[in-house]
């Protein structure tokens, strides 16, 4: 065939509607019909076995007009020529995606799967549970699911390490509740403080303008009448410290109270702090 019959073949070409795995929302696919390679752009309604209706070619790249749910049989198909793993189940990441690791280590590395590392298979159908053994196909790079497989063998080589991974998943999961319910605690604590300096505060007419933990206590930066000051006070708003010399007795007022003496010392021209610590 000529060269001028091969350019003639591929600019006449239309390709045929083909089955695909589907795992992502938007993917580009690689096929191949009647010895030509071509791509298309697929948006597929969610992740399955779908039916690609190739229609139009724009900069080179065909796109899909319509996706048909596949038929059992051409899923069958399509994976009995793909190479198959057997895996171990380990939980699962997603709806229809699970971590798994290869149920025998060294027949994994001599195909390509070293070092037993956890893989996602995708497309998984039936409701498996963790530590079963299945079959998957690769394709590409991608695992795909296929069916289940035996009862898993407790002299499976990888079982001890599957168990493991879920023991340490388990814990990761046990750790982030903790964490998260530790963190749900300091925000409502927070919000609880925060509320009861703001009452204090707008009781006198004051505005907070932020507080942060400093120690013991909580260091407040409130703004009063166009004046600025600092103290540090107790988290149910008592004073350990007003920021200005109060003979000692800084410990007997709340943070309304403080308010109150601070514009009252400056009505009396009683301050002792130096200018600069106002804007």
């Amino acid at each position: 065939m000529s060269l001028k019959n091969t350019l003639l073949r591929v600019a006449e070409f239309q390709p045929r509607p083909f089955i695909a795995p589907i795992w992502n929302p938007r993917m580009r696919v690689l096929a191949i019909q009647d010895r030509i390679p071509f791509h298309v752009n697929i948006e597929a309604p969610s992740p399955g076995w779908w039916k690609i209706i190739p229609s139009f070619k724009l900069n080179g790249i065909w796109t899909e007009t319509g996706t048909l749910p596949a038929a059992p049989w051409e899923i069958y198909e399509f994976l009995e020529q793909l190479p198959r793993f057997y895996v171990i189940t380990l939980f699962r990441v997603r709806e229809n995606t699970w971590l798994c690791v290869p149920y025998n280590a060294s027949d994994a590395q001599q195909r390509g799967w070293p070092a037993s590392t956890p893989r996602e298979v995708y497309l998984v159908a039936e409701n498996i549970s963790p530590l079963m053994c299945v079959s998957v196909r690769k394709f590409a790079n991608v695992l795909l699911y296929d069916s289940p497989g035996e009862r898993l063998a407790e002299t499976s080589p990888n079982l001890r390490m599957a168990q493991e991974i879920i023991r340490q998943r388990e814990l990761e999961l046990e750790k982030s509740k903790k964490e998260a319910v530790e963190a749900a605690r300091k925000l409502e604590e927070s919000n609880s403080i925060e509320g009861k300096i703001k009452d204090n505060l707008d009781f006198m007419g004051a505005n907070l303008i932020q507080w942060e933990e400093e120690g013991e206590g909580i260091r407040v930066t409130w703004e009063y009448e166009g004046y600025r000051h600092s103290s540090r006070i107790t988290r149910d708003a008592g004073v350990l410290s007003a920021g200005i010399c109060l003979d000692g007795t800084d410990r007997e007022h709340n943070l309304s109270a403080l308010v109150a003496v601070i514009q009252e010392a400056r009505e009396l021209h009683r301050f002792d702090m130096p200018e600069e610590s106002y804007i």
